[in-house]
């Protein structure tokens, strides 16, 4: 999360966090799995379905040529439930690509054994943030579509630890220490549907705008 590769050279794989502004995948065959997601999470206000249509095509691609078709189809029975129970909510895509990036990263750790491998999953963040409306969690069927994901994606990785250079030892580490506050005064955040337009209209010309996750971002000059 929020981590760059540097110059670590023994690193063999790194796919960056949506959030980060520079950082690139290594190796560059990966590239098409973070452009989209990287677009959605900046300007998700302003979405230009001309933009997001061929970098859909190029995630789909890079991520069939990054794992076995049994898992894609898997995936498939994710996006397929998600769209039963919600339509075409954020949720389910957002919880399908996760677990279709799960099943490549999988793939991507049996080819290069490598000492080491680390997956970051923020899906059931995402359902805490957008729909968590009860203390106890309870009638949230977006909370359970995402902890149903989750327990399918660590169930494929218990299953296939022992053939990988890393798998005698898996540490499971959650965030799940979150409570509902639903109940206390509301926090109003106003976000400019596009920071870049925003400044133009009131006479600013900034090099780069880089908007962050709520309300926010970074301006160059």
């Amino acid at each position: 999360m929020n981590g760059d590769r540097r110059s670590a050279e023994n690193c063999k794989v790194f796919i960056p966090d949506p959030w980060t502004f520079s950082e690139v995948p290594f190796p560059s065959n990966y590239a098409g799995l973070i452009e989209l997601p990287r677009y959605l999470a900046k300007d998700y206000l302003d979405v230009s379905k001309i933009k997001c249509a061929p970098e859909g095509l190029r995630l789909l691609t890079t991520l069939l040529s990054r794992m076995d078709r049994r898992d894609f189809v898997a995936g498939l029975t994710v996006f397929s439930e998600g769209l039963r129970l919600f339509g075409a909510k954020n949720i389910v895509f957002i919880v399908t690509f996760e677990y279709l990036s799960a099943m490549a990263f999988l793939r991507t750790i049996k080819e290069t054994q490598p000492d080491k491998a680390i997956l970051f999953l923020n899906m059931f963040a995402h359902a805490q943030h957008h729909y968590w409306n009860a203390p106890d969690g309870e009638g949230c069927l977006e909370l359970s579509y995402a902890a149903k994901t989750l327990d399918r994606i660590s169930k494929k990785i218990l299953e296939r630890a022992s053939g990988l250079k890393c798998g005698d030892r898996i540490s499971l580490t959650n965030g799940l220490s979150q409570i509902c506050t639903r109940d206390e005064p509301p926090w109003i955040l106003h976000r400019p549907k596009s920071p870049i337009k925003f400044l133009s209209d009131i006479g600013l010309t900034p090099e780069k705008v880089e908007p962050l996750m709520t309300h926010d971002a970074h301006v160059s000059f």
